[in-house]
């Protein structure tokens, strides 16, 4: 027992210090109580990229409805980049088609980190391509790696996301809540929820938040990676092609989202309803490109995992979120 500190004893385990040492050499690199305690590496959604035939009307619908800023493009780029707060931007809508999906970025907290995570990746049968500093500097970060998801989605990883010399300023007055849950979540469609499963919470660490079941047989996993009640949700849709659903913004006033349904009456696809599972407070809005956005407050965290129970629910609105009624 020489040298041995018994005060240092594993908390897993009590089988003596070489068995101790050698359930340590096992860990993944950059393995860490901080770490394994926080739910893992991503810290949540930092962007997206989607493609729209009509970027005119984006740009309107994203200031007036949405509240989204516009942000700084150079005369190289024929992007719209929309910002939500400090960062240079949140939604990227490029030229493409409607409906396309470019990329979703994942916040990571450091380059360590980073480094880290790709290291566990690698040992889970993922692995990640380090980006070059060309492809970084388009997305305003200082570090990217990237895979493809069980769908065909680009997934990027990364750190250092621009910050911008110029203050956010609503043009609708609109603040969103984002602090340490990401920028909201997305909502898309697979053709195997088992990959889909394996792939976000046995590879790359979400949790499960719930499921919702509208029809017998086939439910809607919802996940988080930081207090937000989800982050990603995603339900099997046999046959169709894999899609994005929604985007979820959250705002910090009931009037905010009860404004953007006025001034967005002519896009609105869902009336305000609150669900069942998150408790947001919500309507929904078809965007130009077609993939829908959702717009609410009041959502539901999850602050300790360790007391979070999954529940399981068989509607996905306690009341609202109807069609709106035809005008004359």
């Amino acid at each position: 027992m020489a040298g041995y500190n018994s005060r240092r004893i594993d908390r897993w385990t009590f089988r003596g210090p070489e068995r101790l040492r050698e359930t340590r050499r096992r860990r993944p690199q950059g393995w860490s109580r901080r770490k394994d305690a926080q739910m893992g590496y991503i810290k949540g959604l930092g962007y997206i990229g989607i493609g729209a035939e009509d970027i005119d009307a984006w740009r309107e619908f994203g200031t007036t409805v949405l509240g989204l800023q516009i942000g700084d493009a150079s005369e190289a780029e024929d992007t719209l980049y929309l910002r939500m707060d400090s960062r240079t931007y949140r939604l990227a809508v490029h030229p493409g088609a409607n409906g396309e999906v470019r990329y979703f970025g994942y916040e990571i907290g450091s380059h360590q980190d980073l480094a880290a995570f790709a290291d566990l990746l690698r040992q889970r049968g993922i692995d990640l391509v380090e980006e070059s500093p060309d492809v970084c500097a388009v997305r305003r970060v200082a570090a990217m790696r990237s895979t493809t998801d069980p769908m065909g989605n680009r997934i990027e990883f990364f750190v250092g996301h621009e910050e911008s010399t110029a203050p956010f300023v609503s043009p609708t007055g609109a603040s969103f809540v984002i602090g340490d849950m990401g920028i909201g979540h997305a909502f898309m469609t697979c053709t195997d929820i088992d990959e889909f499963r394996h792939f976000y919470l046995d590879q790359l660490g979400f949790k499960l938040s719930d499921t919702v079941s509208l029809v017998p047989g086939n439910a809607t996993y919802f996940l988080h990676c930081n207090p937000r009640h989800h982050t990603l949700a995603s339900v099997a849709v046999p046959g169709a092609p894999p899609m994005l659903h929604h985007i979820m913004f959250q705002v910090d006033s009931l009037d905010t989202v009860g404004y953007a349904q006025d001034n967005g009456s002519a896009a609105l696809d869902l009336t305000i309803g609150r669900h069942t599972n998150d408790h947001m407070v919500s309507c929904f809005f078809k965007s130009p490109s077609g993939v829908c956005i959702e717009y609410g407050i009041d959502g539901r965290r999850i602050d300790d995992d360790d007391a979070w129970v999954v529940s399981h629910y068989t509607a996905a609105s306690s009341w609202g979120h109807a069609r709106p009624a035809a005008t004359a």
